[in-house]
């Protein structure tokens, strides 16, 4: 991965990033200690170099977020420091390109999520129904396997045809003395006929 990072990053932007971050340090340690004060209060040649710092340091980040992990952390960090120094407009602006790179590196590295991209589809009405089936035969053989062993006999469907549109024509066995039966069968032979056949 990181040798991926360091082929995608041809124009050194992440070092730039980390450089500006760096100096954008500097403001907080500064500010922290009571050296400087509040952004609004400081000098007008001050407040332009701490805005030069923070666009420049979210343009490199914004440029490799696609390849650097750590470039929405920069961002972020970015957005704390303008938090320290209660520079509140440029600290929304932080906050929304960073929320855009993190899509951007979330999008680039789907690759190497293929399980959590490939979401399972939902269960068919076909498999909840033969999920449903087995559960009940289940219960059924809790409940009858001592008491009613008939309940557990599977039921041996008819024989169907299909005809017209997918529509069913069901086969089922004819009676015996059926009368229509009796004329399907083939002509006796005439030594078996009990009509013609010689009597002896």
């Amino acid at each position: 991965m990181t040798s991926r990072w360091k082929v995608r990053d041809s124009n050194r932007g992440f070092d730039k990033a980390r450089l500006l971050l760096q100096a954008l340090e500097c403001f907080s340690e500064m500010r922290l200690s009571g050296q400087i004060k509040e952004f609004e209060e400081l000098p007008e040649a001050d407040q332009d170099t701490f805005l030069q710092y923070v666009e420049g340091c979210s343009r490199f980040a914004q440029a490799c977020s696609h390849s650097h992990p750590s470039a929405v952390a920069i961002l972020l960090r970015v957005a704390h420091i303008c938090e320290e120094m209660r520079c509140s407009e440029k600290r929304d602006e932080i906050i929304h390109v960073a929320e855009g790179a993190a899509e951007r590196m979330d999008r680039a590295y789907a690759f190497s999520r293929p399980h959590d991209n490939l979401k399972r589809p939902p269960p068919s009405l076909m498999e909840n129904e033969s999920v449903l089936r087995h559960k009940n035969l289940e219960e059924l053989k809790r409940r009858f396997r001592d008491k009613a062993p008939h309940v557990l006999e599977k039921k041996q469907q008819p024989e169907y045809v299909h005809i017209h549109r997918n529509k069913r024509l069901y086969l089922r066995p004819m009676d015996a003395s059926r009368k229509e039966l009796e004329m399907l069968r083939l002509p006796a032979r005439p030594e078996f006929d009990s009509w013609t056949a010689d009597q002896r």
